[in-house]
């Protein structure tokens, strides 16, 4: 492991001798050493078995999520493994990122990014596996990351839009309310236009939920 300086430094000793380093030269060098423990061949690399294999609700690999500053995301990651005990997730993210556990396999992830932590208009990696214990041996499983944009939207406005024409979009939904969706219907189509709308959708979208659970976006 070396240091160099990040412009050119030159140090004169009480004797009058002088020292100089600029930014090719290392000022200072140090071995690093590392060890490295090999447990034994897994019994089976089927995931789900020894290995930890991800459940739904969990994000796929490369998954992007929008969120504003002072905006809490919410990540929950399960997973299973028949022939191992699952102890821990580790995972790497912002500094201030919180880690919670609801029982075997069931794992949360929350942060805010805010303005003090410079997180405005910035892309924040987010990287986990899950690890599980067996006979003295660690297990862990495939590596996942999604990225956490704060202050973006997916949607790129463009200075000159094509003209307006009537566009049909269905979309597909799973909500989880404890309001009758017959009764409420107004209230769920309001609150599905506004998170459209803040998204990036236009503001003059019509909204329509459908009995079956569909939701139908015209603009």
């Amino acid at each position: 492991m070396e240091d160099f300086p990040r412009q050119t430094i030159t140090l004169t000793r009480y004797d009058g001798s002088t020292y100089s380093w600029s930014p090719s030269s290392f000022m200072s060098q140090i071995s690093v050493q590392f060890v490295f423990k090999v447990d034994p061949a897994a019994p089976s690399c089927t995931a789900g078995e020894y290995l930890p294999r991800f459940l739904p609700p969990t994000p796929e690999h490369g998954a992007q999520f929008f969120i504003n500053v002072n905006e809490m995301i919410e990540i929950n990651i399960r997973a299973e493994a028949t022939q191992s005990e699952i102890t821990e997730l580790l995972f790497s993210g912002p500094v201030n990122m919180i880690k919670n556990s609801s029982g075997s396999g069931y794992f949360t992830l929350r942060w805010r990014p805010s303005f003090s932590q410079n997180d405005d208009n910035e892309s924040h990696p987010i990287c986990f596996v899950v690890q599980a214990n067996a006979s003295s041996s660690i297990y862990q499983s495939e590596l996942r990351c999604v990225i956490v944009r704060v202050g973006n939207t997916p949607f790129i406005a463009t200075p000159s839009p094509p003209p307006k024409t009537s566009r049909l979009t269905v979309l597909k939904l799973k909500i989880s309310t404890t309001l009758s969706l017959k009764d409420n219907k107004d209230k769920l189509e309001k609150a599905i236009k506004d998170e459209l709308i803040r998204r990036g959708l236009p503001p003059d979208i019509k909204v329509r939920l459908l009995s079956d659970g569909s939701v139908k976006v015209n603009n």
